[in-house]
């Protein structure tokens, strides 16, 4: 076990779901940007036609985008403001888009936590 492994790092993107070349494909060709998704004809994002060519559909953006591209709003207001930003960054993209809260995993307590749980182990 590296001597970081179990503390929170900072980070590019809470999910990959942000990552531009981050795809699920069900069996049937459906592209998938959550993993909650697969399956649900409604929620695919595109689909690979048969030449091997992806066709995504137009509203793939807002998953891709950085919190810091999101349209300014409370909840990312909110995430600006928030001291522990670059461990969270923003938290599930999902939730957000979908309930417009944030979902945060880390917060100041969960951390202190997980700190004082290192601290007994080392």
């Amino acid at each position: 076990m590296r001597i970081f492994d179990s503390l929170p790092q900072p980070t590019y993107s809470w999910c990959d779901v942000e990552r531009n070349n981050h795809y699920i494909f069900g069996a049937d060709g459906s592209i998938y940007i959550c993993d909650t998704f697969i399956g649900n004809k409604e929620k695919s994002k595109g689909k690979i036609i048969p030449e091997g060519k992806l066709i995504l559909n137009k509203k793939i953006k807002k998953w891709r985008t950085s919190i810091f591209n999101e349209d300014k709003n409370n909840l990312t207001q909110n995430c600006y403001d928030c001291k522990i930003l670059p461990i969270c960054m923003g938290g599930c993209r999902r939730v957000r888009i979908l309930n417009n809260h944030s979902a945060c995993y880390w917060t100041p307590k969960r951390i202190l936590n997980r700190m004082e749980k290192y601290e007994k182990t080392i």
